[in-house]
């Protein structure tokens, strides 16, 4: 039994009248790819916007990595500090006249 195929924008090919994640129509706001077969594609905006979003969450998730690192320095060398913003401008001041070890 032969399946009909799609060749998608960037050589893929998929088999028409199936479910292909992403590439459902109406999805992202995509425009109509050259390659004649219909499949929705995003514009250069849209790629660009995702992928600044990507980074933004990547470097999120960095940030509070980072935080954690501080805060396990802390418990480890027995500082106790109750503040509720440690990384405001009184909690960086207290972390600066914090007596640690260089790593």
């Amino acid at each position: 039994m032969a399946f009909a195929c799609r060749e998608l924008a960037d050589g893929r090919r998929i088999p028409t009248g199936h479910f292909t994640p992403g590439r459902r129509p109406g999805a992202g706001g995509g425009v109509v790819s050259g390659s004649g077969g219909g499949d929705l594609l995003p514009t250069p905006e849209l790629r660009a916007e995702r992928e600044r979003a990507r980074w933004w969450l990547h470097l999120v998730k960095h940030r509070a990595i980072l935080k954690n690192r501080v805060h396990s320095s802390l418990i480890a060398f027995g500082h106790q500090v109750a503040m509720a913003d440690l990384f405001g401008v009184a909690g960086r001041r207290l972390l600066a006249e914090l007596d640690f070890p260089e790593p």
